[in-house]
């Protein structure tokens, strides 16, 4: 890739993006009683009037364009870099976090049977796994996308996945607790301190983990 920019995505695959199934809260139905009642704090941000104007002033081609100042003489490709991680197994599931550690390779959707059962257990088709590269591949499509479309062309994007095979993740050496840990019960800002050193921790554990295993990247 020849490099303008790069951007690092990280996937903290065992938070929000692979949970395991059982241990995500289902999304709320709404009844026919709210519906009836049109709640206003449910409904209230599709109610809400566009501005008369812009406190810049500035001027669109389109509403859901880029300004055109920003547009003027512009164009750019973001390079990004997206690295995907395993913390290390929780042989005992940790109650303070999401999933177990790994990423989520499972197929619920390969049979109509089983894409029933994975909506009945979540109510929902949103990002079902399995999280390889196809599944960030599918995301990424969708940034270029939107970057293209509201810079009418000008900004796009071009990407890496690693590892490349299509299910394989860098292992990192710790469990993903060790990494958001925050020592509750400390005196000023000492426990967010804490979290402030897991997460430099974090960031120095990827790069140290992906540079060994790949030192092809080109950083």
């Amino acid at each position: 890739m020849n490099v303008l920019k790069y951007i690092l995505i990280l996937s903290l695959v065992a938070g929000s993006i692979a949970a395991d199934s059982d241990k995500l809260l289902p999304m709320h139905r709404v009844s026919e009683i709210d519906q009836k009642t049109d709640n206003k704090v449910q409904y209230h941000s599709l109610k809400q009037q566009r501005a008369k104007r812009s406190l810049l002033d500035l001027k669109r081609d389109k509403p859901w364009g880029l300004p055109s100042k920003a547009l003027a003489d512009f164009q750019d490709t973001i390079n990004i870099l997206v690295m995907k991680f395993d913390f290390q197994y929780e042989e005992i599931d940790d109650p303070n976090t999401t999933g177990r550690g790994t990423m989520n390779l499972a197929r619920p959707m390969e049979t109509v049977s089983d894409s029933a059962s994975y909506y009945d257990s979540l109510w929902h088709w949103v990002d079902p796994p399995p999280h390889n590269n196809d599944y960030f591949n599918s995301h990424m499509k969708a940034l270029r996308e939107y970057y293209e479309t509201i810079s009418q062309g000008r900004i796009t994007i071009d990407w890496e996945i690693w590892p490349q095979e299509l299910d394989d993740t860098y292992q990192l050496p710790k469990a993903q607790n060790e990494y958001g840990i925050c020592y509750a019960g400390l005196p000023g800002d000492v426990a967010f301190d804490t979290i402030i050193f897991g997460l430099e921790q974090y960031f120095i554990d990827c790069f140290y983990v992906a540079d060994s295993v790949s030192p092809e990247i080109n950083f």
